[in-house]
């Protein structure tokens, strides 16, 4: 949802029951009062499904907010956490996050959100999925990283856990796989898992997973000289061909057709 006014509004009440709406305080809004306060750019809004929306706007402000079932972020919030101790605030609640994670969730909402305006068909693509998964994964990194510290893994461990997952990454190249379904799969937190990857590769683990459904398709296009490059792209989860092609020569110093040729 986007807001964009030029006048002083006052919203009262929710669209819809049962959600949770969650607005990043910037430059571009923190003159509105938020429940009778001024806030600083830095911080979040949370609304509870307890509470009304009580919303003072200034003269100029641009608003952006994110709105979901709870179910859906505390289910998420517990696979990434790999923690059964996740709980929402049922009413009217400010975060104050550390700068990177807000940053995080600010950027990777924005993302899908251009993604989405520009091409709404990709919400429905693997692509999607996975942007999707991505800003929830930094909505909870927000909401919860201080307050669940890092779990000790010991080596041998974390060595597991990178053979499977990357069993379960290449069973499912084809397959809409995101940061919450791995993590689910594994029963590992998703810090952890980042910092497996790391050790071992030196990129995060869906970095990993994007660098594997790559060189799906290169070893595709090296087989057959007659395949389309956008049907084979998007087999393995390539929506944007742009973004696409892109990454593919960022990572193997060619574009697609001349790996086709």
């Amino acid at each position: 949802m986007a807001i964009d006014s030029n006048q002083r509004i006052l919203l009262h009440g929710r669209d819809a029951s049962g959600l949770i709406s969650v607005y990043p305080v910037t430059a571009e809004n923190a003159g509105s009062l938020w429940h009778g306060r001024r806030l600083e750019p830095g911080q979040f809004v949370f609304h509870g499904t307890n509470t009304e929306t009580d919303h003072y706007s200034a003269r100029q402000t641009d608003h952006v907010g994110i709105s979901l079932l709870p179910e859906m972020i505390e289910e998420a919030a517990r696979s990434l956490l790999n923690s059964d101790t996740v709980s929402l605030p049922r009413d009217w609640a400010v975060f104050s996050p550390p700068p990177e994670s807000l940053a995080g969730f600010n950027g990777h909402f924005a993302r899908l959100m251009g993604r989405a305006v520009a091409d709404p068909s990709i919400l429905r693509s693997p692509e999607g999925h996975r942007m999707e998964q991505d800003s929830v994964r930094s909505l909870v990194a927000s909401m919860f990283s201080l307050s669940h510290p890092r779990p000790q893994v010991s080596l041998p461990g974390r060595s597991r856990l990178i053979r499977r997952a990357e069993e379960f990454m290449r069973a499912r190249l084809a397959i809409s796989l995101g940061a919450i379904d791995l993590c689910r799969e594994l029963g590992a937190s998703d810090r952890t898992l980042r910092l497996a990857f790391r050790e071992r590769y030196g990129i995060g683990p869906m970095a990993y997973y994007r660098t594997l459904r790559l060189n799906a398709v290169r070893s595709r296009l090296k087989a057959s000289s007659s395949v389309a490059i956008a049907e084979v792209a998007r087999e393995f989860g390539f929506h944007h061909l742009g973004n696409f092609a892109a990454d593919y020569r960022r990572l193997f110093g060619e574009r697609p057709s001349a790996t086709s040729r």
